[in-house]
């Protein structure tokens, strides 16, 4: 039963489609025999009045011609002028019977293209070029094939907006974000002066060619601690620019990380005199110099009776004399350097006998 009705429904469509162009046609053709009728009525009545105007000025001239010989020029006149009327009646019913005529062909094919909904190929016998079917009206869609699209679209002369324009900076980086109101191209000049003269050779930019609503694009090899001045372009997809206002950044200064290592001692040496002994040792940065020195075992560096030397310049290769020592007696020394940021480094003890001094 659910396929009966489907099946009669779309009958019922297809007919209704089928049978309204032909009342269409029906009427109109009904309408344009009324027109022709009531045309070729009019058109007998005037030239029926036109005849018997004629003929009444004929016999109207006959009898002045004997009496007045001017006024024949002035019948001649009328009657040419009544036949002039009865040429254009005549001509006015041709005209209105073509055009009926014209009617009645322009909706036979109006009536042929509604074949197109079962036809496809009925555009590509027919054309779509002819006036009468141009000025159909065509349910479905079918207009649209015969009509196409003749808008004809101004052309996009408005420029790009730019706007939310974002940096991130860094070291030696800028990172500049925006967003446009519509899909453009990137490209970013900078300078460290000013102004900044866009597309000059001596200005720097970078820029990505590809188009989208948003924008982001990284200034690299920059030099840290220092300002850059910016302009932004964007361009769309119709060659029309739009820039930015000037606007600046500041690069980071680059941080050095604190120094928490002490120096490294090496090569250590003690060369002992009669009297006197010298310190020799190295480091691996610049650092001060300090000796430290006792007879007594173990030296601590820490007691206030242990002696020390210093001296305060910061060197990579240290060496320090102590003098005044007893002969033939055994000492003890400690070095100890210190490097620019304060670390402190102390060396292992190291034993050296002064010599007898004969």
């Amino acid at each position: 039963m659910k396929n009966y009705i489907t099946s009669f429904a779309i009958g019922t469509l297809a007919l209704a489609l089928v049978m309204s162009p032909l009342v269409s046609f029906a009427k109109e053709n009904n309408k344009n025999e009324k027109e022709n009728n009531n045309d070729h009525g009019k058109n007998r009545v005037e030239r029926s009045v036109t005849v018997s105007t004629s003929n009444s000025n004929s016999n109207h001239i006959d009898s002045e011609v004997e009496h007045d010989k001017k006024s024949n020029n002035l019948n001649s006149h009328i009657s040419t002028s009544t036949r002039s009327n009865s040429h254009e009646s005549e001509s006015k019913s041709e005209k209105d019977s073509s055009s009926n005529s014209n009617k009645n062909s322009a909706f036979g094919k109006c009536f042929k293209a509604y074949g197109h909904l079962v036809a496809p190929g009925w555009i590509k016998n027919n054309g779509t070029s002819d006036t009468n079917v141009l000025n159909c009206w065509l349910p479905f869609g079918i207009n649209k094939k015969f009509h196409g699209n003749n808008s004809s679209p101004s052309a996009d002369t408005k420029v790009p907006v730019i706007s939310n324009v974002v940096t991130v900076l860094g070291t030696s980086t800028i990172k500049v974000g925006w967003k446009t109101n519509e899909n453009t191209t990137d490209r970013v000049y900078y300078s460290t002066i000013l102004p900044v003269v866009l597309n000059a050779s001596t200005t720097s930019y970078v820029s990505n060619a590809s188009t989208t609503k948003t924008h982001l694009l990284t200034l690299s090899g920059l030099t840290p601690n220092t300002t850059y001045y910016l302009v932004i372009e964007s361009t769309d997809t119709s060659g029309n620019v739009t820039t930015s206002s000037t606007f600046s950044a500041h690069t980071g200064s680059v941080i050095v990380p604190a120094d928490v290592t002490p120096p490294v001692i090496s090569a250590l040496t003690a060369t002992p005199g009669a009297s006197t002994t010298t310190i020799v040792w190295t480091t691996d940065e610049l650092a001060t110099s300090k000796v430290f020195y006792s007879s007594t075992n173990p030296l601590d560096v820490n007691a206030s009776t242990t002696s020390f030397i210093t001296n305060s310049a910061l060197t990579l290769n240290h060496s320090i004399s102590v003098m005044g020592l007893a002969t033939s007696t055994a000492y003890y020394f400690k070095v100890q350097s210190v490097d620019a940021s304060g670390n402190t480094v102390t060396s292992g003890q190291v034993m050296s006998t002064t010599t007898s001094g004969i």
